[in-house]
C-alpha cells in the first residue's frame, strides 16, 4: 500500500535492475535490495524489477511470503543469467517510458549493463547506482568496488550509498555521492510486541552466519559464563538464555581465510556450548528464517542482541543489527564498520576490539555493565528503537529520498 504521506506526490514509473532477488534470504545484499524496493514502492505508481536468477542458491519456491510486503503495483520479472542478450532484449522493452532507473546489487562491470549502456543513457533518463558498503570483502575486491563507484560517478552521475562509512570514504575521494539511510520496512515490525516488551529476564540472541570472524564462539561463551558468575554474586539467580540462529551452511561457503570445514566448525560449536551447562540455557538452531519470522523472533524472544565480529564480514550497516534495534533490543557490538555511528547517544554498547584476546575481557565488562542496572537494558533498547523509527523506517527514508528526487 502506498504510504498516506506519499499519495499526493507519487512519481510515475521506475525500473530496477538487480540480481538474485529471490529466496532464500540469507545473504544481506538481497535482503537490503528487498528493503530498498519497499521504499520505491511508496514513491512510484509503477515499479518494474528485472532480476537475474542466482541458480546456485535458488529456492524451490521462488514466490515467498516476504515478497508480499511489496504491493500489487510492483511487477517482478525473473530472467536466467545464462542468456544476457535475451535479458537485455527484455529489459530494453521495459525501460522505454521509464524516467528513473535504479541499478541495485549490479556491478559496473556487469555485461548486462554494457549491453544496455547506450539505451540507459537516453535523454531525460535518471540512472541511480545503489551501493552497499563493500567492507566484508577482501582488499582487492573492495578496491575494485571503490574503483567501480568512481567509474559510475563519471558515467551515471548519481551514486546512492546506504553505508555511512562508505559515504565518508567516497566524499574524501571527492566522488559525488548521496547518502540514504538503510531502510527497515515499517510493515514488518510487530508494534504490539515491541511496545509490550518486558526486560525482567535476559534473552540474548545472535542471528547470522557462523564463522570465526563473525562469531568467535570460544571468546563469547567464555565471556558469557564469567559475566553470569559476576552478575550472580550481586543479583542472585537470573533467568538467562542465549539463542543462536544460523542459516544452513552452503557447500560452497568459505569461512574467511581459515579454510575450515564449516560442518566441523558447527559441530565444535555444539560441543563448546556445553561449557555453559549449569549456568544458562543455550539454544542453537540451524535453519532458514523468513524475514517475518526473524522480526517476530527479535520482537518476542529477545531483549539483547549480541554482534561481536572480529572483522567486517557483512554489508554496511549490518542488517541484523538494524533489525534488532527496530524491535527494541539492547545492543552489544564490536566497533567494526558503521556500528560506532549507529550506537552513539546510549543506543547500545560498543566494544573496541584490537585483537582476539582483549575482546573477552571487554565483552565481560559490557555484559556486566548492562545487567547490573535493571533499567539500563530497557533504556538503551528504547533509545535504539526511537532512532531507527526516526531515521531508518521506510516511511522516513521514502520522504528523504522523495525530497532529493524532486530537486533533481
Amino acid at each position: 500500500m502506498v504510504s498516506r504521506c506519499m499519495k499526493d506526490y507519487p512519481l510515475e514509473k521506475c525500473v530496477v535492475i538487480t540480481r538474485g532477488l529471490h529466496p532464500p534470504w540469507n545473504i544481506g545484499e538481497y535482503v537490503a535490495t528487498l528493503y530498498f524496493l519497499s521504499v520505491l514502492n511508496k514513491l512510484y505508481r509503477s515499479v518494474i524489477v528485472l532480476s537475474t536468477i542466482d541458480i546456485e542458491r535458488l529456492s524451490t519456491n521462488i514466490i515467498s511470503d516476504d515478497l508480499l510486503l511489496l504491493n500489487e503495483s510492483m511487477k517482478i520479472v525473473w530472467q536466467c543469467t545464462l542468456n544476457r542478450k535475451l535479458c537485455a532484449k527484455k529489459l530494453s522493452s521495459i525501460i522505454e517510458d521509464a524516467t528513473d532507473i535504479y541499478l541495485i546489487n549490479i556491478s559496473v562491470y556487469d555485461k548486462l549493463i554494457s549491453l544496455l549502456y547506450k539505451k540507459l543513457r537516453k535523454p531525460r533518463t535518471r540512472i541511480y547506482f545503489i551501493s552497499y558498503g563493500a567492507f566484508a570483502t577482501p582488499l582487492s575486491t573492495y578496491l575494485r568496488h571503490v574503483l567501480g563507484n568512481i567509474v559510475n560517478s563519471l558515467l551515471l552521475k548519481n551514486i546512492v550509498t546506504l553505508s555511512p562509512l562508505e559515504y565518508k570514504y567516497l566524499k574524501n575521494l571527492r566522488v559525488p555521492v548521496l547518502y540514504v539511510p538503510m531502510p527497515i520496512p515499517i510493515e514488518l515490525v510487530p508494534e504490539d510486541l515491541v511496545t509490550a516488551k518486558k526486560f525482567d529476564c535476559i534473552r540474548i540472541l545472535y542471528h547470522g552466519h557462523i564463522d570465526p570472524y563473525r562469531f568467535p564462539y570460544p571468546i563469547i561463551f567464555s565471556a558469557l559464563k564469567k559475566a553470569y558468575e559476576r552478575i550472580k554474586r550481586y543479583i542472585g539467580n537470573l533467568d538467562f538464555r542465549f539463542s543462536i540462529v544460523a542459516p544452513p551452511i552452503s557447500p560452497n561457503y568459505n569461512i574467511g581465510n581459515y579454510r575450515t570445514d564449516p560442518y566441523k566448525y558447527l559441530n565444535r560449536l555444539h560441543r563448546y556450548s556445553k561449557v555453559l551447562e549449569g549456568f544458562l540455557d543455550v539454544e542453537i538452531e540451524v535453519r532458514y528464517l523468513s524475514i517475518r519470522e526473524r522480526f517476530a523472533e527479535l520482537a518476542y524472544n529477545t531483549t539483547l542482541f549480541l554482534f561481536c565480529p572480529l572483522k567486517p564480514r557483512a554489508i554496511d550497516p549490518p542488517l541484523s543489527l538494524l533489525e534488532a534495534m527496530s524491535t527494541r533490543n539492547c545492543i552489544i557490538a564490536t566497533n567494526v564498520q558503521s556500528i560506532p555511528t549507529l550506537l552513539t547517544c546510549n543506543r547500545g554498547v560498543v566494544i573496541p576490539v584490537e585483537n582476539f584476546y582483549n575482546l573477552s575481557k571487554r565483552l565481560i565488562d559490557a555484559l556486566s555493565y548492562i545487567f547490573m542496572d535493571p533499567y539500563r537494558q530497557s533504556e538503551y533498547a528504547l533509545n535504539a528503537y526511537k532512532y531507527i523509527r526516526k531515521i531508518h523506517f521506510s516511511d522516513a527514508v521514502a520522504k528523504y529520498l522523495l525530497n532529493y528526487l524532486l530537486r533533481t
